[in-house]
């Protein structure tokens, strides 16, 4: 404890060399070299953002904030204003190091080639980037803004493996991959192909659209996979029948879900470097709590009353028989309802839930039964 109180008090100590908390802590009679206890710490003022922002409105020369230590400028835009981010070359080094942490985490390498889409203007995202490449030691192509086309060119040139780019680039990808499978009719090729491989069945087409889509959707943002994948899944399940919403959402929660589906697990990979674990223990445990999420695309498709299709009363049963059937996968998965679940237990939940989660009189009935069954067990339980 007494080893804190001395960090807290070195780092009071820093902010009392600036003017703006130097006038807060004497205003109400405080001293960094009087603080020696948890209550002088009480009575430390709480300094609010709107006052902060008010000391970056002023001018640089007349703001306690812009110390001779500042050795960078940034802008950070809020309605229509521009606040200023003062930066010292301990807090370039100390991002840095962080952020080099980050990447790694990421799965960039230092053998990587890093193309950077963002601006280096007003709004230096670029160079934010570009500097934190550059301390970690990888090669850095700072494309900036605009020109797709050209961009898109270097990109391949350069045989770039990491790119860092806004939405609206990746949309600009993910358009020029529509037109090219428009171009060369393979999104009609494609949806016949899933047509052909699964029979005209819709549950193989559906495990394989699932499949796809995941594969479709690594390494990418979310609404860029989802465009792709709508060019080349959506029509194939349309034509098995499927409502067009349900058809959509179906294969836009697995664009999204593939950012934690091993291999190319994007946000696993973050999580794992920032942690320290194990990639694949990591993966799998993130499959595991994320499972229902890959139940619910299934749900849209056969029980499209989830959507608000069809009348007052199939929407609140399909509502009301999902969410129990949310909750005993869950449950089932994790081994854990009102206290541990033993296997049998477990087993019941997860047959529960599928039934509760495939719509239909007597599947939800039997599915209810089993849920409330373990529900009882687990009440009597000691």
């Amino acid at each position: 404890m007494k080893e804190k109180m001395g960090i807290l008090r070195e780092q009071i100590s820093k902010l009392y060399r600036l003017d703006f908390y130097r006038k807060k802590m004497d205003q109400a009679g405080i001293k960094p070299s009087r603080i020696k206890t948890q209550n002088d710490f009480e009575r430390i003022p709480f300094t609010s953002s709107s006052e902060i922002l008010e000391e970056l409105k002023k001018r640089p020369k007349d703001s306690s904030l812009f110390t001779k230590d500042v050795v960078r400028v940034n802008f950070s835009p809020s309605g229509q204003d521009l606040y200023p981010v003062y930066q010292t070359r301990k807090d370039l080094k100390k991002m840095h190091e962080v952020c080099a942490r980050t990447l790694r985490a990421a799965g960039v390498r230092k053998d990587d080639i890093c193309a950077i889409t963002y601006g280096y203007h007003l709004f230096i995202a670029g160079l934010f980037y570009q500097s934190q490449l550059e301390y970690y030691g990888a090669k850095v192509i700072p494309l900036g803004p605009g020109d797709s086309e050209r961009a898109v060119h270097l990109i391949n040139k350069y045989d770039v493996s990491v790119l860092i780019t806004n939405p609206t680039f990746a949309l600009t990808c993910a358009g020029i991959i529509i037109g090219v499978i428009n171009l060369t009719g393979l999104g009609l090729k494609f949806t016949s192909l899933i047509l052909f491989i699964a029979g005209n069945s819709l549950p193989p087409a559906l495990i394989f659209t699932m499949l796809a889509g995941i594969i479709l959707g690594m390494g990418l943002p979310t609404t860029a996979a989802y465009i792709v994948q709508a060019a080349l899944l959506i029509p194939a399940l349309i034509k098995l029948g499927v409502p067009t919403i349900a058809a959509h959402l179906f294969v836009f929660y697995f664009a999204i879900i593939s950012a934690i589906t091993p291999p190319v697990a994007m946000a696993v990979y973050a999580a794992a470097g920032i942690s320290g674990s194990n990639l694949w223990r990591t993966g799998l445990q993130a499959v595991r709590i994320g499972a229902t999420g890959f139940i619910i695309p299934y749900m849209f498709v056969y029980g499209p009353s989830l959507l608000m299709i069809g009348s007052t009363w199939t929407i609140l049963t399909a509502l009301l028989s999902a969410c129990l059937g949310v909750i005993a996968l869950s449950a089932g998965l994790m081994g854990w309802l009102f206290k541990g679940t033993s296997l049998i237990e477990r087993g019941m939940l997860i047959v529960g839930a599928i039934l509760l989660i495939n719509p239909g009189l007597l599947t939800d009935g039997i599915g209810l039964a089993l849920f409330m069954a373990v529900v009882i067990i687990q009440k009597l339980k000691k």
